[in-house]
């Protein structure tokens, strides 16, 4: 009894090492898709979403639709030996790929610590621990240079229009107006949630912070006299920041975090 006692010590105290992924790979998810091109492994990525625009060299990669209605079709046809997705409302889409015989993995990615966990977790699958390692310390360095750059504000966080949805608490962009020294207008919700016309009647916010995709200009406008037609207390400013940047929880999140801060600490 006493050897099986430590037999399994022995068996529990072992690291998990996470299954290495395989050489072809589609990324549904824009953010996954900047880590592992970061992590120096992008030439794995045989199909992408629309979105996945960045680094400039991943624009010959095929891409198989959005990333809440990819093409199925287009995936099979691609062969991948897995899929991997974010663990934003993927149901559907994980359903349909396990229907068609693809595997699939899923990786948490709504807070900033999640990107850290990610990091570290892909850096194993991908054999390139050094690299995520050099990642993160790009992250955390980025990070502190927030610092300097607070002020209070309270403020709306729009991440869609027609319908509004808003992030709430819980979600890495909420965390971004907290540690630019402000509040999150919305953080009795939790998560993206669309909110009712009459809860957005009763916001408090002096910022309407929309990271929603802004691809013409009409919806810019529309977003503009949407917000003017409200009947508000006050008016909010309304800063229009880099969807490609700061709806992502990728490399690039800290600097574009970082003109947001500038941003709000310039208004009055």
């Amino acid at each position: 009894m006493k050897f099986l006692n430590i037999a399994l010590l022995f068996f529990v105290s072992l690291p998990l090492f996470a299954k290495p992924l395989p050489q072809k790979l589609v990324v549904l998810s824009p953010a996954l898709f900047e880590i592992i091109f970061s992590l120096g492994e992008g030439k794995r990525i045989i199909g992408a979403t629309e979105y996945s625009d960045y680094p400039r060299q991943a624009k010959p990669i095929p891409r198989v639709g959005s990333y809440a209605s990819p093409s199925i079709e287009k995936i099979v046809e691609l062969k991948p030996e897995a899929v991997l997705l974010a663990d934003e409302g993927v149901d559907t889409v994980t359903e349909s790929l396990a229907r068609a015989g693809i595997k699939t993995r899923i990786y948490k990615m709504k807070t900033l610590r999640d990107f850290e966990t990610v990091v570290t977790q892909l850096g194993k699958e991908l054999s390139v621990e050094k690299k995520a390692d050099a990642v993160l310390t790009n992250w955390k360095n980025d990070w502190k240079k927030l610092e300097s750059e607070k002020s209070q504000h309270r403020v709306l966080i729009q991440v869609d229009h027609d319908p509004i949805f808003v992030a709430g608490d819980k979600t890495f962009l909420s965390e971004i107006i907290d540690r630019c020294g402000s509040s999150n207008d919305m953080s009795s919700l939790n998560g993206y949630k669309q909110p009712t016309l009459e809860r957005l009647a009763q916001t408090k916010a002096d910022t309407i912070l929309v990271t929603a995709q802004i691809k013409a200009k009409d919806l810019k406008e529309n977003i503009l006299a949407f917000w003017e037609k409200q009947p508000l207390n006050s008016k909010p400013r309304i800063l229009f920041a880099d969807p490609d940047q700061l709806s992502r929880l990728a490399p690039r999140l800290p600097l574009a975090a970082l003109k947001i801060c500038k941003d709000l600490k310039a208004t009055p």
